[in-house]
């Protein structure tokens, strides 16, 4: 019973100041008349100003009962009198009449016909002056108003936002279903009845008949956006509520409504990545990330989590300019434009397609590092085609550049800073998702050094033998654009490998990466030991090639070639 009383105090408190603003909207127009506006002020219960509002019209014995009006001792005597004036047909004024019938507890007859109650309005009549006593559970007035809306007395629990016209009598029927959602603050208040009704009963599930009052889906009514705004995509309170309920120790039953388990762990996966994919399309990805690693991956789709969040990652992830100790630059094939591109922010929208190079960026430190880090990659590419543009970029336009290019490491650092320590995402995840970027945009030095920070060896050294080796081995010989720094670069890749040949598929095989290594290899002996490299060289390429990629089958043929000339010589 103290429970009652005390929860059913705090609900008052509530309905009294959300209701305030439009009981005083009403007082104004009835302030010519002492007993409508008595009535107004009763609809928020604000009995001191009722009581007030009847003195001043000379109606000393009204203002008396309506001290009283929460005192239930009174209602029986009040009905009476109510009924006496209805037998005798006397010419009672009808403001006063509806005043004795809502103090009486007859509230449903006061709410028919008047369009300036809305819904909270209507409940907290119910509430006040229609509960059997005061400790009476929250759930008989939250079931009385239901069965009133149904029946057309009381105003139904329309969301108010612009799309409904919540001050008139009319609202569109064709855009609002009350079976299929509410006001997000009835939905909750349903909630709480279902499980104050479980509390009473003593039970630990709740049987819901269709047609029932409490016939709900539970938690997922309250998770509609419908219920809050008329942005039906928007997920930005649906998720974060459904965080806080499911900690409220409310009821399975409760929580999933009619649907099973099943449906109700595939309905929270669903508000959870609709809101990571609403804080991904504004650039805040790391709290897309943060948002996905709250869902529980189902017994029937394990590892869900972690696709969804290796996902994100490898769309957003940036790749860093000093990526290795051994990849100190850029690589050639490192496409400025697209390695340091991202997708524009659709909140913080600023482009340096035309920008003055000497308009070095403001970025405020409270911005959301994912966008400082987009921003700055945006500035410092257009900087470089600056400078790759003229044949003598001026000193101002170098040194900009490296100050923009300091401040863009800083900020990738505070990012991975930010996803790996604060959001404890595995390094491993980070190097494949940018394996993925790198792969995407066509960087295969970088999809490499990627690929061996993650241990992904396998794939590291496929990537090795087909793309990397023989492209940088072929370039070498033709001389079109050879780098000793990509050579020492593929002989460390190689040596790193071979490190994990056991984990390797193919790596002593026709085209593996034994084979290539052991062709650098091969000039840095001489005599009797280069003889033999070349002899067991020359066996292996014996082999058939025909089932090779292209790019490899010609590299092989040519490494044949050689091999066969050292042979002769």
């Amino acid at each position: 019973v103290a429970s009652n009383v005390f929860r059913r105090k705090l609900l008052s408190g509530w309905l009294k100041e959300v209701v305030a603003s439009s009981v005083q909207r009403d007082l104004v127009e009835a302030q010519d008349d002492c007993l409508d506006a008595a009535f107004v002020s009763l609809s928020g219960c604000a009995v001191p100003n009722a009581v007030k509002q009847a003195l001043g019209g000379g109606n000393v014995r009204l203002a008396m009962l309506i001290a009283q009006a929460l005192n239930n001792d009174i209602r029986y005597d009040l009905q009476e009198q109510e009924e006496v004036w209805r037998r005798m047909d006397a010419s009672i004024n009808k403001g006063r009449r509806r005043l004795y019938r809502l103090l009486g507890g007859k509230v449903e007859k006061t709410l028919q016909g008047d369009d300036r109650l809305d819904w909270r309005r209507c409940f907290g009549m119910l509430f006040w002056y229609g509960s059997r006593s005061t400790d009476a559970p929250i759930y008989e007035s939250f079931e009385a108003y239901k069965l009133s809306a149904q029946r057309n007395i009381a105003r139904p629990a329309i969301p108010e936002y612009p799309h409904f016209d919540v001050t008139g009598s009319q609202y569109d029927e064709s855009r609002y279903n009350p079976e299929s959602f509410s006001d997000i603050c009835f939905h909750l208040l349903g909630l709480f009845c279902q499980r104050e009704m479980l509390e009473q009963s003593g039970r630990d599930h709740f049987e819901r008949e269709e047609g029932s009052p409490f016939h709900t889906n539970g938690i997922f009514s309250v998770l509609n956006p419908q219920s809050h705004t008329h942005r039906i995509l928007d997920l930005s309170l649906s998720w974060p509520l459904m965080t806080v309920l499911e900690e409220c120790n409310l009821p399975q039953s409760v929580l999933n409504g009619v649907v099973d388990n099943c449906m109700a762990r595939a309905t929270r996966f669903e508000v959870a990545s609709g809101f990571a994919a609403q804080l991904e399309s504004i650039d805040l990805w790391p709290w897309a990330i943060y948002v996905m690693l709250h869902v529980v991956d189902p017994p029937e789709q394990p590892g869900l989590r972690e696709r969804a969040i290796k996902s994100i990652l490898s769309r957003n992830c940036p790749l860093r300019r000093v990526e290795s100790a051994h990849h100190n630059n850029t690589a050639d094939e490192y496409t400025r434009s697209r390695l340091y591109g991202t997708r524009t922010s659709l909140n913080w929208d600023r482009s340096f397609a035309n920008a003055d190079p000497s308009d070095f960026p403001d970025i405020s430190t409270d911005s959301p590092v994912s966008y400082r880090v987009m921003v700055l990659s945006q500035y410092v590419a257009e900087l470089e085609f600056d400078c790759d543009s003229e044949h003598l970029p001026s000193s101002d336009t170098h040194e900009k550049l490296l100050a923009a290019q300091q401040q863009l490491e800083q900020a990738q650092e505070d990012l991975e800073r930010l996803l790996v320590d604060d959001l404890h995402i595995p390094v491993e995840w980070l190097e494949e998702a940018k394996t993925w970027r790198a792969r995407y945009i066509g960087n295969t030095q970088a999809e490499l050094v990627h690929l061996l920070h993650c241990g992904q060896y396998d794939l590291a050294h496929r990537l090795v033998v087909q793309k990397v080796a023989p492209s940088t081995l072929l370039e070498g010989w033709t001389g079109s654009t050879f780098s000793a720094e990509k050579m020492a670069w593929l002989l460390e890749d190689l040596s790193t490998l071979e490190a994990e040949r056991d984990h390797i598929t193919g790596w002593d095989g026709v085209g593996g990466g034994a084979l290539f290594l052991q062709y650098m290899r091969m000039f840095d002996e001489e005599g009797a030991s280069r003889q033999m490299l070349v002899n067991q060289l020359h066996v292996k390429l014996s082999a058939d090639l025909s089932g090779l990629p292209q790019l490899q089958r010609a590299c092989l043929q040519e490494i044949r070639s050689r091999t066969r000339s050292l042979l002769l010589e």
